[in-house]
């Protein structure tokens, strides 16, 4: 897998805030319920977590696990479904979360969850128990979907655009099928973005004639997710007709 090295972290995209806005993100986006599949930020960012005295008091009466006060998860996309995550605590590898959105199972209600692998990069021991580690996996899935969600939905200034494919990244053909795989790639325009303890999430208003939609998903007729690329979106001017309907008369 990815593991990269704690150092290559500081030439990645980076989201800043503090874990007391985080947990302000997460409860505003669970009131309000936000979609459980997320269209990727970045190709690979990472969000940078730094935790104040009084969250450690007020949490872990005043001392975190292992000591820590700051945490990377590295976010990886290898396609606009499968996402890797790996968390640093101080620097040092802590989890690896892995899942796929179109990995689900059914709960006895017949409501959809997502399906996750997680593996420990720390010794077991030092985890009280498997559920424990759970916890700790489910904590770092919410951080990366309320952090990443807010960036897309609520943030005017984070844009992303495709990266034009290179001879490097030319899109590469399965040898099984024959067939070619698709490279997806995004880069962002801004190296660094913080959160500020006092931002307040707010609803966009788009009122230009030319706009850009940014990357979705739909569910195709074989209950697959589709991925719609980002592309621009126009109001059709005032002279400007839809394109008329073609209606077929059977005999």
């Amino acid at each position: 897998m990815y593991q990269p090295a704690y150092k290559r972290l500081a030439k990645l995209t980076a989201i800043e805030l503090d874990r007391e806005k985080a947990d302000e993100l997460r409860d505003y986006f669970w009131s309000h319920k936000p979609p459980e599949i997320l269209p990727p930020l970045f190709d690979e960012y990472v969000i940078r977590i730094t935790y104040s005295a009084e969250w450690i008091q007020k949490n872990f009466g005043g001392q975190l696990p292992l000591g820590s006060t700051s945490q990377e998860i590295y976010v990886c996309h290898d396609t606009p479904t499968k996402t890797y995550l790996l968390s640093y605590m101080e620097g040092k590898k802590q989890v690896q979360v892995t899942f796929d959105y179109n990995d689900t199972v059914e709960d006895d209600k017949g409501r959809l969850s997502l399906r996750y692998n997680v593996e420990t990069l720390m010794p077991i021991t030092a985890w009280a128990s498997d559920d424990e580690l759970h916890q700790e996996a489910n904590d770092i899935i919410n951080l990366y979907r309320y952090v990443t969600f807010y960036l897309l939905y609520y943030r005017p200034d984070v844009e992303y655009a495709d990266r034009p494919v290179s001879r490097s990244s030319r899109p590469r053909t399965n040898r099984g099928t024959g067939k070619q795989t698709n490279t997806f790639v995004l880069r962002s325009k801004v190296r660094r973005y913080s959160i500020d303890r006092h931002e307040i999430p707010t609803e966009r208003n788009y009122r230009k004639f030319a706009w850009s939609v940014r990357g979705h998903y739909r569910r195709g007729k074989n209950g697959k997710l589709i991925y719609i690329t980002p592309h621009q979106a126009r109001r059709r001017s005032s002279g400007e007709r839809a394109a008329p309907r073609k209606y077929v008369i059977k005999t």
